[in-house]
């Protein structure tokens, strides 16, 4: 099978020759072993040693992406996984040895791949929390950035049922303050990419709706498998939304057209201008989604953070991930337009 998928890269590598193809290695319920292995410099050799036989091996990588989660851990403090499914955040020695390691790292592998391959032939990147306050604050992104050639901060993710109450995961709002903190810490606009989801991110509420105050209500213990409806789904469900908005094109970007309200109960989408986000909830007490609310990327936020990429002069932006994008493949196209066809 990974024969088979690698063909494919090694052939659109060839067709494509300007585009970049990287491997990323870890992702929160990989990364059990990423503090062990970095926590010495024969362990850090070795995994070194295994990304460059594997590019070697197939020459179309065109870098490695570390997507440790996270070096030094989180505010919950320093721990080991509890087991398979959960191992984001687990920390080997210290959070200062890891703060130490993961520079090390990143140091070690952007002098090997030069060595190995010629100076920034190979590209070195890495993925990066958003969280202000529960994760950055226990990285050292300065003592790493200037080994790498991008840092991808994951904008997404940012609300769940850990806050007791319905949140955007993903705004132009923490976004706007994920920037801040790394440009804060001298790191580069150029280097930072910012991320969008695909996605929606689900809850339940738990007392009588409110339109006025759905963003911040109380939920239920339990979450809804929010995150198994794509772009495609949620299309769908604001097609039968009885409340909303349309949108437009301005040039390349999209923009609000009017709104419009047909009455009655069932799902209703709406955007919150003041954080940059958008969402729908849904008052049918006959329908399986009652009081369901659900953060999700539209082409309206989507375009908000567009413009702040232009605005800031970052990098650009990272996808998780764009097999969720509907068919027509509507949301990256949207990307390029702003992106690279400007």
């Amino acid at each position: 099978m990974k024969r088979n998928h690698f063909a494919e890269y090694a052939a659109y590598s060839e067709k494509y020759p300007d585009v970049k193809i990287m491997i990323s290695i870890g992702g929160w319920s990989a990364c059990g072993y990423f503090s062990e292995m970095a926590y010495t410099k024969e362990g850090r050799a070795s995994f070194i040693s295994s990304c460059i036989d594997l590019m070697k091996q197939y020459p179309w990588i065109d870098g490695i992406d570390l997507d440790w989660e996270y070096p030094g851990g989180s505010n919950d403090g320093e721990r080991l996984s509890e087991g398979e499914g959960d191992q984001g955040c687990p920390i080997w020695g210290t959070k200062e040895e890891d703060q130490k390691n993961y520079a090390s790292l990143c140091q070690e592998m952007r002098e090997t791949f030069d060595q190995e391959f010629g100076e920034g032939v190979k590209k070195l990147t890495a993925c990066a929390s958003c969280s202000t306050s529960w994760t950055l604050p226990n990285q050292d992104w300065p003592s790493a950035a200037p080994y790498l050639d991008l840092i991808n901060i994951m904008t997404y993710d940012m609300a769940g049922v850990w806050d007791g109450v319905t949140g955007h995961s993903s705004s132009l709002t923490g976004v706007k303050g994920a920037i801040s903190y790394f440009l804060s810490k001298d790191i580069k606009a150029s280097k930072l990419n910012i991320g969008t989801p695909l996605y929606s991110t689900g809850f339940v509420m738990s007392d009588d709706i409110d339109p006025a105050s759905v963003v911040g209500a109380k939920i239920e213990e339990t979450s809804v498998d929010g995150d198994a409806y794509t772009e495609k789904e949620l299309r769908e469900f604001e097609n039968g939304a009885i409340s909303g908005y349309t949108i437009k094109k301005d040039g390349a970007k999209v923009v609000m057209d009017e709104e419009f309200d047909n009455g009655g109960v069932g799902w209703h989408y709406a955007y919150d201008s003041k954080n940059g986000a958008a969402y729908m909830y849904n008052d049918d007490e006959k329908s399986e989604y009652y009081k369901w609310f659900l953060s999700y990327e539209s082409p309206l936020s989507l375009q908000d953070k567009l413009d702040i990429i232009d605005q800031y002069d970052l990098a650009g932006i990272i996808v998780w991930e764009c097999s969720q994008d509907v068919n027509e493949h509507e949301m990256i196209k949207q990307m390029g337009d702003n992106l690279i066809q400007k």
